[in-house]
């Protein structure tokens, strides 16, 4: 072996070591930060798991059989998202209103979020770990 051929292979192996030590300290600093909280969008928890979603439809059944129809344990929330227009918000809130009080009776507390567009309402069942 060469001077010139021995040279030549040792900064291959330096490199190699600096890489695991820029590894080693970024792995033990990213466990040291804090867990950031759940993000929400719309009113809703990212970290829900929707257990059942309901939107009206004419193959729908009537939200009061759907709710019957759903085996929702303790822990259960309930989102309701209605799609609203400017001009017509009097509608939307007899709309948002109407659902409210079906879910009421039937013991469910509902978060209702109204967002702007035209979107039918829809009733997301969730679980939040």
């Amino acid at each position: 072996m060469t001077k010139a051929s021995g040279i030549s292979s040792c900064w291959a192996i330096t490199l190699a070591d600096l890489a695991l030590i820029l590894f080693i300290v970024t792995a033990s600093h990213a466990s040291d930060q804090p867990p950031e909280p759940p993000a929400q969008i719309e009113g809703m928890s990212v970290d829900a798991i929707p257990q059942a979603i309901y939107a009206p439809g004419p193959d729908a059944p009537p939200l009061e059989e759907w709710i019957t129809e759903q085996d929702l344990g303790p822990g259960a929330s309930v989102d309701v998202s209605i799609g609203y227009n400017p001009a017509d918000l009097e509608k939307t809130l007899e709309e948002a209103k109407a659902i409210t009080t079906v879910l009421l009776q039937s013991g469910k507390e509902p978060r209702v979020t109204l967002v702007p567009g035209a979107d039918a309402p829809r009733i997301v069942f969730s679980y939040s770990e």
